[in-house]
């Protein structure tokens, strides 16, 4: 779409959301407010974000407030969805802006094409890694690949949504766990692998990886399981498939500008 290619970002790659945000002119700044969803101030040239919330929501709410920017809405305010009596058409329009900005139809079906799966057949687990890539939730992808792109039909829809985030967490992780987990591997491609401390992630058994930032466990079938325990940023290189990316870890619910969200702690470095 036209903001993806004015800003120099491919239409078949994801993106990181605040990168583009900032390139656009406009601040993301996280607080700690429990009913928040997001916040356009025109004024302020920012969008605030509930630190609260998780990362997939946290992004297509920045995408969404960035919509009401495009779209001049004026100030803006959403609290917690569920809170809302009803939905106005301008927020309809930022919901459907922010879809299609972070989940192009191109993105999308390439993303299936290089991991050689047909939408039609995509398993749960399919659908988690790819939705982690895009930097989404999960019920998110599903319901756009349905509702908008025509990837997949109802059915399949109802069926991959009986299955849920923590359920597909758990089958890989031997445990249940409250925090959020990534699949990376060569196929991720286009944004750096981003963690909230806590949050875990499994590599290749090929990877190669700075450990100050992580600890490492196997798994269950032998996986590599990465924790993060401190924010900063270290690189990851799987040379056997020639692919390397940087993982970024910042505090847990983080507060503060998004800018600075990968700070090193300088407690854990002294």
């Amino acid at each position: 779409m036209r903001q993806r290619v004015s800003l120099g970002y491919r239409l078949e790659q994801p993106i990181c959301i605040f990168e583009l945000i900032s390139r656009v002119g406009l601040e993301t700044r996280f607080v700690p407010a429990p009913s928040l969803e997001g916040v356009y101030s025109p004024e302020d040239l920012a969008i605030v974000l509930s630190s609260l919330r998780p990362s997939g929501r946290q992004r297509f709410t920045a995408a969404h407030e960035l919509g009401h920017h495009v779209f001049r809405h004026g100030v803006m305010f959403e609290e917690l969805r569920e809170a809302q009596d009803t939905v106005t058409p301008e927020e309809i329009l930022a919901d459907s802006f922010a879809a299609y900005l972070l989940m192009p139809r191109l993105a999308v079906v390439h993303a299936f094409h290089r991991r050689g799966i047909l939408p039609v057949s995509a398993s749960p687990r399919d659908i988690y890694a790819i939705s982690g890539a895009f930097g989404v939730g999960y019920e998110t992808l599903i319901k756009h690949m349905y509702l908008a792109l025509e990837l997949i039909t109802p059915n399949r829809a109802r069926l991959l949504l009986r299955t849920g985030p923590a359920h597909i967490r758990a089958e890989l992780l031997g445990t249940m766990t409250p925090t959020e987990l990534f699949l990376a591997d060569k196929h991720w491609t286009g944004r750096p692998i981003d963690l909230q401390v806590a949050d875990t992630l499994l590599l290749p058994s090929t990877s190669l990886i700075d450990l100050p930032r992580l600890t490492s466990r196997t798994g269950p079938n032998g996986t590599h399981v990465y924790t993060a325990c401190q924010p900063g940023i270290v690189q990851v290189a799987d040379r056997a498939n020639n692919w390397s990316s940087f993982v970024r870890i910042s505090r847990r619910d983080y507060v503060g500008s998004a800018l600075h969200r990968y700070q090193e702690d300088p407690d854990h470095d002294s």
